[in-house]
């Protein structure tokens, strides 16, 4: 009678230890962006990139974080006048830059557009001298930014791998 007790009593706490042990790694796992993440990406990006006045005013204020924050970074985009984000030569790479991330934010749930731009863009990137860090870097401003622009709140558990996916193809 006491080893039957025993054995269930031992068998509860294994499934106990086992649920518990799968919540914890939920909760505390690595992130990934999945089929449901790159859809609230998709979803509030489209939010917050709707119409040209609020596209330009919204990478503005992303380019002058970034500044901001990374002032030695002013130098690498000199070619395009970063000492006046208001020129037409840094508003024209502004532009730029946000329509490519336009570009890989949808097509994050299409495999094969997602990995041939992504490959553009490294190319791209690799000539400039972006590293990962630096793409870490003005993802930073972007999820700083970005909450003024988006209607709800930023859904930071979805972004944060999404962005990384993007920033890690940058630096591949």
């Amino acid at each position: 009678m006491y080893f039957s007790y025993f054995t269930a009593a031992a068998s509860y706490l294994s499934v106990a230890v086992l649920v518990l042990s799968c919540l914890v790694q939920g909760i505390l796992g690595e992130e990934v962006c999945g089929p449901l993440e790159k859809i609230k990406v998709q979803h509030q990006w489209a939010s917050a990139y709707r119409g040209d006045h609020d596209r330009l005013k919204m990478s503005t204020l992303v380019w002058k974080d970034f500044f901001a924050h990374n002032p030695e970074e002013r130098a690498r985009f000199e070619r395009v006048h970063s000492d006046d984000i208001y020129s037409g030569d840094f508003r024209a790479h502004m532009v730029r830059v946000f329509a490519g991330f336009d570009l890989l934010i949808g097509a994050l749930n299409q495999e094969d557009i997602f990995r041939s731009a992504m490959i553009h863009y490294t190319k791209m990137h690799k000539k400039l001298g972006v590293t990962y860090e630096i793409g870490i870097e003005f993802g930073k401003s972007i999820g700083r930014v970005l909450p003024e622009f988006i209607d709800g709140k930023l859904d930071i558990t979805a972004w944060r791998p999404c962005y990384k996916l993007i920033a890690t193809g940058v630096d591949e």
